[in-house]
């Protein structure tokens, strides 16, 4: 039987909170996102992106593997075609969004590379969705964040063991972090 397939976020409940219903006079739901992978709303946005710049790399290079390219179809393990989806929005399911793209089929050293400076959990976005999407991610944080360091450290394999995850301290403050991601993006060029 196989594994069901792992999202790149998760359907999040909404919530009830009488005590900010009783105190706006009107209905106050709150969503859960610290259901997600990376236990962020940060998640959504973050694989979103990741999901379509995968895509874009993909078909750039003609490594888009155009058999299991399904647009919408939530029984494929497939990337998908988000302004199609768009135009159907009313009658979609928003957690068929979600649906990650096949990459095991591209040898390791042909696939994307994410790059992201962060000061936490939009880099743990990155990291979760690089798993699960197959490719390789580094992570460039300011030193004060060296402590929340070991949290990536769970995110440090792909589902088919290709994609390696890297973390580094990119600087004192974020503006260093990014200006250290910008460069290693330079220098990675167009391998990544």
């Amino acid at each position: 039987m196989d594994a069901p397939m792992e999202r790149l976020w998760q359907k999040t409940p909404l919530i009830r909170s009488s005590a900010m219903s009783a105190k706006t006079g009107c209905e106050v739901y709150l969503k859960i996102e610290t259901f997600q992978t990376s236990g962020s709303f940060k998640g959504r946005g973050v694989s979103h992106f990741a999901n379509n710049a995968t895509k874009g790399y993909l078909e750039s290079r003609g490594l888009l593997d155009t058999d299991t390219y399904v647009n919408g179809n939530s029984n494929s393990n497939s990337l998908l075609d988000t302004k199609e989806l768009a135009s159907r929005i009313s009658s979609t399911d928003w957690n068929e969004w979600s649906i990650p793209c096949k990459t095991s089929h591209i040898p390791a050293n042909k696939r994307p590379h994410l790059i992201i400076a962060s000061g936490g959990n939009a880099g743990l976005s990155a990291a979760s969705a690089a798993r699960i999407l197959g490719v390789n991610a580094t992570i460039f944080l300011p030193a004060a964040q060296e402590g929340i360091k070991h949290l990536f450290l769970r995110h440090n394999t792909g589902i088919d063991g290709d994609a390696r995850i890297e973390v580094n301290i990119g600087g004192e403050n974020y503006f260093a972090a990014l200006k250290a991601a910008e460069k290693f993006s330079d220098e990675l060029g167009d391998r990544g």
